[in-house]
């Protein structure tokens, strides 16, 4: 009875450390993402989404390390949503913004064409999410028609 505990507490830590490993290696293949975007093009913003707000603020804290300027709409209240919503749409040193991105109204109608990077960090279970995801960059008028999607 002990041995099976023992081997299934063991299995249980291997499988929190390939998590781990995958979501660093995840963050640092965004990063080096964001890196190339901004080396091709300077004045490129880029959307990222995840249904996993915890995942979202360890991106944030890379991109922090990394003197990536950021905003967040990520569980944030109304008027901090507008406000970095404004920031993301207005100031040209803000290239990144993260989203949660699930069924819930936070960020029903939201039109981001200012941004031509669109990351996906996982995939959703419901692919309709993914697809609205992506078309909140690429919306009708826009006047970059190039959208990156990368997932």
């Amino acid at each position: 009875m002990i041995i099976i505990a023992i081997i299934i507490i063991v299995i249980i830590i291997i499988i929190i450390i390939i998590i781990i490993i995958i979501i660093i290696i995840q963050v640092s293949a965004l990063l080096l993402e964001l890196v190339a975007m901004k080396q091709a093009d300077p004045t490129a913003k880029a959307v990222v989404f995840s249904s996993w707000s915890r995942l979202l603020r360890l991106v944030e804290e890379a991109l922090k390390d990394n003197n990536i300027c950021y905003t967040s709409i990520a569980g944030a209240q109304a008027d901090s949503r507008v406000a970095a919503l404004h920031r993301f749409m207005k100031d040209p040193e803000c290239t990144v913004l993260t989203v949660v991105m699930s069924t819930g109204g936070g960020a029903a109608g939201l039109t981001l064409t200012v941004a031509s990077h669109v990351f996906l960090l996982e995939p959703n279970l419901n692919p309709g999410l993914e697809a609205q995801a992506a078309a909140r960059v690429y919306r009708l008028g826009k006047l970059c028609k190039l959208v990156y999607v990368c997932r």
